[in-house]
């Protein structure tokens, strides 16, 4: 059994993937026992009326999708900064689908460095509980994501998804992702996103290296400002706020929860030079 826990300094980092080795029934009373130790100061308790208990989340499933991947990063242009395989699996539900209710598995190297590639995708489905015909409604729930290459969860033109109880670890890009604006009564609920890193496919995924390096779309003459053009990798991005985020934790990304409020729709010209879904005010 896999676990995740942040690190005291709160360093996104500084995580960690013990393996359990001891459960006991009385576990409210009885320690956790974990294979060897941990590499960092962990601090669980509440100090000065803070609580510091690290985000913990349960990584390991009986039933597992795993990406096939090569050893290390090949014949792309992502490889000037990954120095690893990008290129995993994907899972992508389509407008008509007679049922979807994924639940209690465990999806690791998923997701790829291109656009539509993400471990789990709801692509333009439209309504997809009561409102949609759907009964019971659809929904992901129990699952975990780590390890993976493109976000953890993206909802695309899709209303009334249910995702609850859903573990996103050490992935690229924005987490939990709602995609256009027009994605409305979707439910994040009891999810947690740790070890969120910078992702080469939009501008706000980026760092500030992707920011200045990754200019197609750009008006001649654009030079990038990182910190206003890029640099919001998040594990929420909430494109429409007619969205439910319930008991939700975001625990080490460049920002937890962005609601957007502002990309860059227009193509770039002599005006304006940046590329279109640059950052105008979405922090």
């Amino acid at each position: 059994i896999l676990q995740v826990k942040l690190e005291e300094c709160f360093c996104q980092f500084r995580g960690e993937k013990p393996v359990v080795k001891q459960v006991h029934a009385l576990l409210m009373k009885i320690p956790v026992g974990f294979v060897g130790t941990a590499k960092y100061l962990h601090i669980g308790e509440e100090m000065d009326g803070v609580d510091m208990r690290a985000e913990v989340g349960l990584l390991s499933r009986n039933v597992v999708i795993l990406g096939e991947m090569e050893n290390t990063c090949y014949n792309s242009a992502v490889c000037k900064y990954y120095s690893f395989d990008t290129f995993g699996g994907h899972l992508k539900v389509g407008r008509g689908f007679k049922s979807v209710h994924l639940e209690g598995i465990e999806l690791k190297h998923m997701g790829q460095q291109t656009m539509g590639h993400y471990p789990i995708h709801f692509h333009t489905t439209g309504d997809v509980d009561e409102k949609g015909g759907y009964y019971p409604p659809t929904y992901v729930k129990d699952i975990s994501i780590h390890h993976s290459f493109s976000r953890c969860v993206t909802v695309h033109g899709t209303n009334g998804l249910l995702v609850k109880d859903v573990v996103g670890y050490d992935t690229l890009g924005h987490c939990f992702f709602t995609e256009d604006g027009p994605e409305e009564r979707n439910t994040f609920d009891h999810c947690l996103g740790l070890l969120i890193k910078a992702g080469t496919l939009l501008p706000s995924d980026r760092d500030n290296k992707m920011c200045r390096t990754i200019t197609e779309g750009s008006f001649p003459g654009y030079l990038a400002k990182p910190r206003q053009d890029c640099n919001a990798v998040s594990t929420f991005w909430i494109a429409n706020p007619n969205n439910n985020i319930i008991n939700c934790s975001a625990a080490g990304s460049e920002a937890g929860m962005i609601i957007d409020n502002g990309v860059k729709t227009t193509e770039a010209n002599d005006k304006d030079k940046r590329p279109i879904l640059t950052l105008i005010g979405a922090r």
